[in-house]
């Protein structure tokens, strides 16, 4: 089965916004176990659209449409649909009936403009929009089935899994693909190490992808099974990069430390220098890490390590505020004044000036104080400063993850 994508939109050429529709709706198919086989963008130039139109469906069994359905002079795509399939645009009564609902609810005028939005190419479907005024369409040209929808995310989405996917189920179930899917979500490796690690498991079986995929500063593995032989592929890959990986569930990183946190009973306070805050911003942003974040201090410069963190000032002249003395000195001090079960500390430099031949930019000194012990660990961290930055703040919570696990089952916080 054949299912191509067209975007519509000036926006999307222009750079304006980036074209997220297509990323959220193949990934969306290719979940329901089908595949988007194209996928093109084209303005709002109807001409231009009708030809594009014609081009994209000869040959497809879907083609679904995003983009070009509001009432503005520039929303051309049911013209444009309407052109390419032959068919008159006539007014579907239900579909005003809602529009006026709509407005009247808001106790507002709906402008005559909107009605544009309840013209459809006669004998098509509208699809039921419940999160704004521009009703979708479906109809069958030849061989395809066509789907129109609005071009704003969350209006789309919705179409998409409460319209879309159930007609794809419901009439092209043969064309499904059975697809066991696992992302392992990996921080402190680059690509290339983790492409070494899994090099063993090359030719791939029959049956099976592995895909990248970058989110600074992370890695994710994605792999694809579509045989039951093959899903011990990903058992290996999980051992391969057991030290590295955080989760193979939807959790963001920052939702696995505070949920590691919790399940020991522990809480946190920061000391942060060249992070500059990175590391409480990546747990604050998780709702509910009040229970486990008790504070977090940026103390950047030395006079405020030693006034505010209470940090001796002749540790720092006689190692230098980068050093892994200091590092531990911010780990324990915010630990003992907060009362955190764990103290984390950061200090180095993240450039893009500063940087010695025994301490070149990108150096970075982290800590972890519990009542058992200070750790502290040295890192040479590369890229520019914000990268540099979020490196450090990223490093230091997973090592805390990591010795949070190894004391799962005999804690010593």
């Amino acid at each position: 089965m054949t299912i191509r994508l067209l975007c519509i939109g000036d926006e999307l050429l222009d750079g304006r916004i980036a074209n997220t529709n297509q990323q959220t709706i193949t990934q969306a198919v290719w979940d329901a176990g089908y595949t988007v086989d194209q996928a093109v963008s084209i303005g709002d130039n109807q001409k231009a659209l009708v030809l594009a139109m014609r081009a994209i469906g000869t040959g497809a069994d879907v083609v679904i449409c995003t983009g070009g359905l509001g009432p503005t002079d520039d929303d051309r795509t049911v013209q444009g649909f309407a052109q390419m399939a032959a068919l008159p645009l006539v007014r579907d009564g239900a579909t005003e009936a809602d529009l006026r609902a709509f407005y009247a609810k808001r106790n507002r005028t709906m402008p005559v403009s909107n009605l544009k939005q309840a013209d459809i190419p006669q004998g098509a479907t509208p699809i039921p929009n419940p999160n704004g005024t521009a009703v979708g369409i479906q109809h069958t040209v030849g061989i395809t089935e066509w789907f129109l929808l609005p071009g704003v995310p969350r209006e789309m989405q919705p179409m998409m899994e409460t319209w879309v996917l159930p007609w794809l189920h419901a009439h092209r179930r043969q064309h499904q693909h059975h697809r066991v899917i696992t992302t392992v979500k990996c921080v402190g490796v680059g690509e290339s190490d983790i492409a070494d690690r899994l090099a063993s498991l090359y030719p791939l079986p029959e049956g099976v992808t592995i895909r990248y995929q970058v989110p600074f500063p992370e890695v994710h593995v994605h792999c694809c099974t579509t045989t039951p032989e093959a899903e011990a592929v990903h058992t290996h890959i999980q051992t391969a990069l057991a030290d590295c990986a955080y989760t193979t569930a939807a959790e963001t990183f920052g939702e696995t430390v505070v949920q590691h946190l919790r399940d020991q009973h522990a809480t946190v306070a920061i000391a942060e220098s060249c992070t500059g805050g990175r590391v409480s911003q990546i747990l604050t942003a998780v709702p509910g890490s009040s229970s486990v974040v008790l504070a977090g201090v940026v103390a950047y410069s030395n006079a405020s390590k030693v006034s505010i963190l209470g940090v001796d000032k002749a540790l720092i002249d006689a190692h230098g505020a980068v050093s892994s003395a200091v590092a531990a000195a911010m780990a324990e001090a915010i630990r003992n004044q907060t009362g955190a079960t764990i103290g984390l500390a950061t200090t180095g430099i993240a450039g893009p000036d500063g940087g010695t031949e025994e301490k070149p930019v990108g150096t970075v000194y982290s800590a972890i104080a519990t009542k058992s012990g200070t750790h502290t660990e040295r890192l040479q961290l590369s890229g520019q400063r914000d990268q540099i930055q979020c490196r450090a703040a990223v490093a230091v919570l997973h090592r805390m993850r990591q010795r949070l696990t190894l004391t799962n089952s005999n804690p010593s916080y």
